[in-house]
C-alpha cells in the first residue's frame, strides 16, 4: 500500500526548477535512501511530503490517517524540561490511557457499573500500543543514541548541540508513525550509536526515507536508492553498493555509445572530404552532411 504518492511534481525557486516533473512513492515498510548533491532538492522533497511546502505543479496523495514523524515537525521545549520528560512526549496518548486505567481500577474497587468492561477494552488497546513496555523502550532508545542514565534528568537548556540533535532523533524514533523522514540522522552519532540506529531501522517495520551521506548507513538500511540530479529522480533497486555498481554500468554504456557515435562521425567526415567535389556523389554528400 502506498503511504505517499507524488505525481509529476515541479517546484521552482527564483525561476529555476529544483524538482522538474518528478514522481515518487513510498510503500508501507519500505526503506528508501534519498541522495544527491547539496541543494539538489532533497529537503524540498521532504517538505512536500509533509505538506510544509506546496509544489508548483503535480499532485500529492497521502494515505488516509497517515502518521509521519520528522525532525521538522517536532515541537519546541521549555529549557527546564528534562531529557526523560521530552522523550515521554512521544507517548502522551499512551500515558493518558495509563492514567485512565488507574482511574478505572479504582472504579472497579468501588464496584462501579461498567468499570470492568471499560477497563478490559482500554487495557487491550493500551497493550496493543506498547503501553506496558514504553518506559523500557525510552531507555533503550536514549541509551542506544549515546545518553547515559545519569543524563536522563538533565534539563534541555544545558544540553550541547549534539545532545539536542540526538534527543530530537530519539523523539522521532519513539513516536507512533507509519513513515519516518530522517535527514542525515547520523550527525553527532558515534560509531556505536550509528550501529544501533542501523539495527533499529532494519527491525522497526516502519517505512523510512533517509537522507544520508553515510555509505555504510545506506548499505545497511536502504532497499531502494533514489537520486536527485538536475531536478529529476533516478531510482535504483537495492542498497548503495548496488546503486554504485549500476551507475558505473550506466556510465560505461554511455561512454561506449559516445565512442561509437564519434567513430561514426569521423567516418562520415572522411567520406564528405573525399567526395565533396565529385558531381556523381554530390547528393549523397549533401545528405550525409545534413544528417551530421
Amino acid at each position: 500500500m502506498s503511504l505517499v504518492r507524488l505525481d509529476n511534481i515541479s517546484k521552482y525557486y527564483l525561476g529555476e526548477a529544483v524538482l522538474d516533473g518528478v514522481s515518487f512513492r513510498v510503500e508501507a515498510g519500505e526503506r528508501i535512501g534519498l541522495i544527491g548533491r547539496n541543494g539538489s532538492g532533497k529537503s524540498t522533497l521532504f517538505r512536500i511530503i509533509t505538506g510544509e511546502v506546496t509544489p508548483d505543479g503535480g499532485t500529492v496523495e497521502r494515505a488516509r490517517r497517515l502518521r509521519m514523524a520528522s525532525l521538522a515537525q517536532l515541537p519546541r521545549f521549555d529549557g527546564e524540561t528534562t531529557v526523560m520528560d521530552i522523550a515521554l512526549e512521544a507517548f502522551a496518548e499512551v500515558r493518558a490511557m495509563e492514567q485512565e486505567l488507574a482511574r478505572l481500577g479504582e472504579a472497579m474497587a468501588r464496584h462501579e457499573p461498567g468499570a470492568v468492561e471499560a477497563y478490559a477494552r482500554l487495557e487491550h488497546e493500551f497493550e496493543a500500543r506498547g503501553g506496558w513496555d514504553y518506559p523500557n523502550r525510552i531507555r533503550r532508545t536514549l541509551s542506544g543514541l549515546g545518553f547515559r542514565d545519569t543524563e536522563f534528568s538533565l534539563p534541555f537548556r544545558v544540553l550541547s548541540g549534539g545532545q539536542r540533535t540526538r534527543l530530537m532523533l530519539a523523539l522521532v524514533l519513539l513516536r507512533e508513525a507509519d513513515l519516518l523522514l530522517l535527514d542525515e540522522p547520523e550527525n553527532h552519532l558515534d560509531m556505536d550509536a550509528r550501529e544501533w540506529l542501523e539495527d533499529y531501522l532494519q527491525e522497526c517495520g516502519q517505512a523510512v526515507v533517509i537522507i544520508s551521506h553515510d555509505r555504510r548507513m545506506l548499505d545497511a538500511v536502504a532497499h531502494r536508492i533514489v537520486e536527485i540530479e538536475r531536478g529529476r529522480l533516478w531510482e535504483f533497486s537495492g542498497n548503495y553498493a548496488y546503486y554504485l555498481a549500476q551507475k558505473a554500468l550506466i556510465r560505461e554504456q554511455q561512454q561506449k555509445a559516445w565512442e561509437r557515435q564519434e567513430a561514426y562521425i569521423r567516418k562520415q567526415d572522411v567520406f564528405i572530404e573525399r567526395f565533396r567535389y565529385q558531381n556523381t556523389k554530390a547528393r549523397q554528400v549533401q545528405s550525409t552532411t545534413c544528417a551530421l
